[in-house]
């Protein structure tokens, strides 16, 4: 499977989860495994230019400096606000030294999504 096709397999995965009935929470974790996935698989560079094809175009200057973000951006329907808030919650709990089936226990501790991405 070429790395396109793989990458476009894994945002149609994220793309279903974001806009089923699914909790956020699970889509999060999943986001957070397709990034490390990605992160072993490639350079960040070159994941920018596939993730520029799937999205069919340049990606917005702002988001394009994390692999998490871009992701989010490609998969997950709602306001920058909101993108950014799942964005930051699942980076801060990357600092945090917790892995995707972690992430959970994470927001718990912090209160929330919204907790964990800004305190």
């Amino acid at each position: 499977m070429t790395e396109l096709k793989a990458l476009q397999k894994d945002v149609t995965l994220l793309t279903t989860l974001f806009n089923s009935r699914e909790s956020r929470q699970v889509c999060l974790e999943e986001v957070f495994r397709v990034r490390n996935r990605w992160h072993k698989r490639t350079t960040f560079a070159e994941f920018k230019k596939l993730a520029a094809q799937v999205h069919s175009g340049p990606l917005d200057k702002r988001i394009e400096k994390n692999w998490i973000r871009i992701l989010i951006e490609l998969t997950c329907a709602g306001d920058t606000r909101k993108k950014s808030m799942y964005s930051a919650a699942i980076t801060n709990a990357r600092k945090a030294g917790c892995g995707p089936s972690e992430l959970s226990n994470f927001f718990k501790k912090k209160g929330g999504i919204a907790k964990a991405a800004y305190g």
